[in-house]
């Protein structure tokens, strides 16, 4: 995945942006501005157009509940994930098989 050159004048980019909201990401995404990586669960149906998935296999990111050590309520613990898993939208919560890769 090359994002550095531009395929058409094969020159850098010279436009970077931040933002704190995906929201406005998407919006410059859908003018026309450029293209940018999202969370699937940020696109909705309108924004179907303008996504491009990646082939296979498709990069997956892990969730991990971290607390510290004094935390020791395992049942408090056990019904944030249950939460979290119960508000996932079905096709999320398909079992799929994936590589781990250490990135640190």
């Amino acid at each position: 995945l090359n994002l550095c050159k531009n395929r058409q004048t094969k020159a850098a980019f010279n436009f970077h942006y931040e933002s704190g909201s995906i929201e406005t990401i998407k919006a410059l995404v859908k003018g026309g501005t450029g293209y940018s990586l999202v969370p699937e669960l940020s696109v909705g149906p309108d924004d179907k157009p303008h996504v491009k998935r990646f082939s296979e296999p498709e990069p997956a990111r892990e969730i991990s509940i971290v607390c510290h050590k004094s935390l020791n309520r395992p049942a408090l613990i056990d019904s944030i994930k249950q939460q979290i898993r119960e508000s996932l939208p079905s096709h999320i919560k398909r079992p799929r098989e994936f590589t781990r890769i250490q990135w640190r």
